[in-house]
């Protein structure tokens, strides 16, 4: 029981951490979830830099969004580089599936139709994965 119960507020915690950094990708103008290009790698971006001059006030305003996207996308290349496999391939694909779960909300039937694999496979990856990503973070429980 204690083992779930941990688990459950690690994922707690995964929640709460992806809520923020999605939510402040849209802040500084990106799209809510990290990008993954055609071959399920993804994209490093960065927010583009505005052009117009800008109040005070909003100026501040725009630059605590930068600097509070700034830290919580350190945090996350930090789990995303913790996600690790056997060689560069398993590395890939264990990532891939961790962002299709945990931040493009798919079950593992729908993951599985997007990568080529099937059963158990998808799960362990996606457990093994998220323990990864939450240790460098310090929200594993």
């Amino acid at each position: 029981k204690l083992e779930r119960f941990l688990m459950n507020n690690t994922l707690h915690n995964l929640n709460v951490f992806i809520y923020a950094y999605t939510t402040a990708r849209e802040q500084v103008g990106l799209p809510a979830r990290p990008v993954l290009n055609a071959d399920g790698q993804l994209i490093h971006d960065k927010p583009e830099p505005l052009e117009q001059p800008l109040a005070p006030q909003i100026k501040a305003r725009e630059n605590h969004f930068l600097e509070r996207y700034f830290e919580l996308d350190e945090l996350f290349w930090q789990g995303m580089d913790a996600i690790v496999s056997n060689d560069q391939e398993a590395t890939a694909f264990r990532r891939r599936v961790f962002i299709l779960k945990r931040f493009y909300g798919l079950n593992a039937t729908q993951i599985s139709k997007q990568v080529g694999k099937w059963g158990k496979v998808i799960t362990e990856e996606v457990g093994t994965a998220q323990v990864a990503f939450c240790q460098p973070l310090g929200i594993l429980e």
